[in-house]
C-alpha cells in the first residue's frame, strides 16, 4: 500500500575488538543493559497487531484533531440530502465497452462538480487502519445510473491531517452493472488520472466482493452518519460480484472452507470465496461482531478459522 510500517531500528557501534558484527551487537547489549534503563534502549518499532493494539490506537484519535481534518479538508456539510447517491448522467459509459466505459463514468461523476458538494460519509477505518500502519480518515461519496456503480475514496492518515500536511489521496470503485455476474474495478487516482490499481490484488484483500457496508472503527466520530443505513443495506444486497484483476484471477490457494462461513463464502456462492491474503479482514470482522452476521461463530468454527488462517495450506477444513 502507499505507506510501509516503521522500521526497526537497531543500535549498532564500533568496538575496537576483532569481534564479529553478531558478537559485538551482543556485547554492546550486555554492556547498555548493565547501564541503562530498559525503556531507554528499547527497540523504535511499532507493536504488532495484538489484541488491544488496534482498539487502543483508534481510542486514543482525538475527536477534536479529527473534526479539524474535517474542517481543514473542506468536507464539513453545508446541507443535508435525501439521499448519498448523487446521479450519475444516464449515458455516461453506458456505450463504451469494458475498462473505457468505466472510466467514461469516473469522468462524467467528477464533471458533475466537486465531491465536497455532495453527500458524502466521513470516519475512521479500522481495516485500512491496520493494513496501512495507522488510523485513516475515510472519505465516501457515490454515484449511480442504470449501468454504473461510482465509488470515490479520499484517504488520510490520521498523523498526515492532524499535522496539516499531505494531500488526500483519490481512489474509486466502479461497478459495472451492464454484465452479469457485475465486474468490480478499482483505480487510484496518479496526477489527476485513474490508473487501474488491483493488478497485485491490495484492494482485494479488504473487497472481496466489490463495495462494501462502512462501518466506522468510532462511532462518534463519523460526518454524514445519516446515510450509513441506506449505504449498507444497498451494499449488503450486492451478490455475485466479481473483481477485475487486470488479468487472469492469481491463484489465491485454498478457500476458505468453515461450514459457518461457506453459506455465503464459497465459489458459486452470494459473496465468493475468502483466502488468506484477506486474513486481516476476516479476523477484524470476527473479532467485531460483524461476521458471521446471525450470530458469533461456533466453538468448531472458531477454531477451525484459526487453523486456516495461521496454518498451512490443508489447514481449517471443517466438517
Amino acid at each position: 500500500m502507499r505507506r510501509p510500517s516503521l522500521r526497526q531500528a537497531g543500535l549498532v557501534a564500533p568496538l575496537g575488538f576483532r569481534l564479529g558484527v553478531r558478537h559485538r551487537n551482543r556485547l554492546w547489549a550486555a554492556l547498555l543493559a548493565m547501564f541503562v534503563p530498559v525503556h531507554a534502549v528499547a527497540l523504535a518499532e511499532e507493536p504488532g497487531p495484538g489484541p488491544q493494539t488496534w482498539p487502543e490506537r483508534i481510542g486514543n484519535v482525538s475527536a477534536a484533531a479529527f473534526w479539524r481534518a474535517i474542517d481543514d479538508g473542506g468536507l464539513t456539510p453545508t446541507r443535508s440530502y435525501a439521499s448519498f447517491w448523487r446521479s450519475l448522467p444516464a449515458d455516461a459509459g453506458r456505450d463504451e465497452p469494458g475498462r473505457a466505459g468505466m472510466v467514461a463514468a469516473l469522468d462524467a461523476a467528477l464533471a458533475v462538480g466537486d465531491l465536497r458538494d455532495g453527500p458524502h460519509v466521513e470516519m475512521l477505518d479500522y481495516e485500512g487502519s491496520h493494513v496501512l500502519g495507522e488510523p485513516q480518515i475515510h472519505s465516501v461519496h457515490g454515484f449511480r445510473n442504470d449501468a454504473f456503480d461510482v465509488w470515490f475514496l479520499l484517504t488520510r492518515t490520521f498523523s498526515e491531517a492532524k499535522a496539516g500536511s499531505g494531500p488526500w489521496e483519490q481512489w474509486a470503485i466502479v461497478q459495472d452493472r451492464r454484465v452479469e455476474p457485475n465486474v468490480a474495478s478499482f483505480f487510484h487516482y496518479v496526477r489527476g488520472r485513474p490508473e487501474i490499481s488491483n493488478a497485485g490484488s491490495d484492494c482485494y484483500r479488504c473487497h472481496a466482493n466489490g463495495p462494501r457496508a462502512l462501518d466506522p472503527a468510532r462511532p462518534d466520530l463519523v460526518s454524514g452518519r445519516e446515510y450509513l443505513a441506506e449505504v449498507n443495506d444497498y451494499c449488503r444486497s450486492l451478490v455475485g460480484v466479481v473483481t477485475d484483476f487486470d488479468g487472469p484471477r492469481p491463484d489465491f490457494g485454498d478457500e476458505l472452507r468453515v461450514s459457518d462461513c461457506t453459506d455465503c463464502h464459497a465459489t458459486g456462492a452470494d459473496r465468493g470465496p475468502l483466502h488468506r491474503i484477506q486474513a486481516h479482514a476476516i479476523r477484524a470482522a470476527v473479532a467485531r461482531g460483524r461476521m458471521p452476521p446471525d450470530g458469533p461463530l461456533s466453538r468448531e468454527g472458531s477454531i477451525a478459522l484459526e487453523a486456516f488462517l495461521r496454518g498451512p495450506p490443508d489447514a481449517g477444513v471443517a466438517p
